[in-house]
């Protein structure tokens, strides 16, 4: 690659190339358990939920400084469906509780640093406006709290109009800083993507754990995923789970976006996924995963330094990356092309190590950001895509998730269930 402005003029690594054979690093990468899980408010805590008192905001008028988030979390399973006329359609069910969530969410500059440990300095909540925002001494226990997490992130708020309302979207990434009980030890990433509004956060969150002895692994039968009485989501989320269709699949270098950063054009297939996660007593929490059909194509543009040192839980990476998402219509039905455009400007990786391959270059990472354009019966579209995921570099083999959340409160996307607007 010659140099130009902008270009990185420092050899750039051949990401395809193969320090050790695709499939080894492909098992490696899959030695993983995600955590799919819905918070729910716990209710009657609304009225504790803003933070104020510091002088400027005192009675909370404009919402305080800070959300002190207490949710509880469900076990989530969304399966997208084999392609149907009238676009995507995912088997949602939001199933009991087994676990929670707390920690702070603090308002703060827009070029907040990450600092675990640390609060930012006090910004005032705008629901009008996108504001960057740290998730400090996050909290996820399961069960009797014997398993668990403790974590620390950033996040940010994207405030939308939607059927003529006004929805604060709001995602995050954290990294797991330390684990209880069966995630004691393990290596982990978390994303959230849902909404803010006056009784927390609700959404979806997504744990990645990197699970080599398969601690997290459901050993019994997986329990029929069964609606929790009186909650519903009002957005649909699409899960899939992401590979390169195989090691013949080359990653690319794109056009360099800025100074000391390079363009990763990455092609892959995206799988429709039953992801259930579930908590029995005498097992603890665990889950399963069932690989589906592809329901779509991913074309991804990722902007990175690519020759920085590996990222690290003081100071992870940055990133950001455009996805284009291309549903697979029903045989026959070619007229229309369904596809979702979405920003990842919040991304965060950190370096990974295999034990057994210590000359294999990889990371995990998390990343979430804004859709930006659907076509198709996705016109329209409005939320947020979460990516929860790990690659090996040389070669580049791929280990994704991604949640893609569509607000749709009359359940457009739906199946088998019941949104919001139609609950009495």
């Amino acid at each position: 690659m010659s140099a130009r402005p902008g270009a990185v003029t420092a050899d750039l690594p051949d990401v395809n190339a193969r320090t050790n054979p695709f499939p080894v690093v492909q098992h490696h990468l899959d030695q993983a358990h995600w955590l799919s899980l819905y918070a729910v408010p716990v209710p009657n805590h609304p009225e504790a939920a803003w933070l104020t008192g510091d002088g400027r905001d005192y009675f909370g008028i404009d919402g305080g400084y800070g959300l002190d988030v207490a949710s509880r979390l469900h076990g989530f399973d969304a399966c997208l469906m084999p392609p149907r006329t009238g676009g995507p359609r995912v088997r949602q069910t939001v199933g009991k509780a087994m676990g929670t969530l707390s920690g702070c969410f603090l308002f703060g500059p827009e070029d907040l640093a990450w600092a675990p440990g640390c609060e930012p300095p006090i910004r005032m909540y705008d629901p009008w406006r996108s504001q960057a925002f740290a998730m400090v001494d996050v909290e996820v226990r399961f069960g009797d709290g014997a398993d668990g997490f403790r974590g620390y992130g950033v996040g940010r708020t994207w405030p939308v109009s939607t059927g003529g309302r006004p929805v604060v979207l709001a995602g995050g990434v954290g990294d797991v800083i330390e684990g209880r009980g069966k995630l004691r030890g393990l290596e982990g990433t978390f994303v959230l993507n849902g909404e803010l509004h006056d009784l927390g956060f609700e959404g979806s969150l997504t744990c990645r754990m990197v699970d080599p002895e398969g601690r997290l692994a459901a050993r019994g039968e997986s329990p029929d995923s069964i609606q929790a009485p009186g909650v519903s989501s009002r957005s649909t989320f699409v899960v899939m789970r992401g590979e390169k269709r195989g090691p013949e699949v080359r990653t690319e270098y794109g056009p360099p976006p800025g100074p000391g950063l390079v363009s990763l054009i990455t092609p892959a297939q995206m799988r429709a996924v039953d992801l259930r996660t579930f908590a029995p007593a005498r097992e603890g929490v665990c889950s399963r995963m069932e690989t589906g059909q592809v329901a779509a194509e991913l074309m991804a543009n990722v902007s990175l330094d690519i020759l920085a040192p590996p990222g690290t839980a003081e100071r992870p990476n940055t990133f950001t990356t455009h996805n284009r998402y291309r549903f697979h219509a029903e045989e026959g039905l070619h007229d229309e092309v369904d596809e979702v455009e979405a920003e990842v400007p919040l991304g965060r990786s950190f370096g990974l190590r295999f034990p057994s391959l210590p000359s294999q270059p990889a990371m995990r990472y998390g990343g979430v950001g804004p859709v930006v354009v659907g076509r198709g019966r996705l016109a329209g579209a409005v939320g947020l895509i979460g990516v929860n995921s790990a690659i090996g570099v040389a070669p580049h083999a791929l280990s994704m998730l991604n949640v893609l959340q569509i607000v749709d409160p009359d359940g457009r996307f739906r199946v088998g269930g019941r949104s919001r607007a139609h609950d009495p």
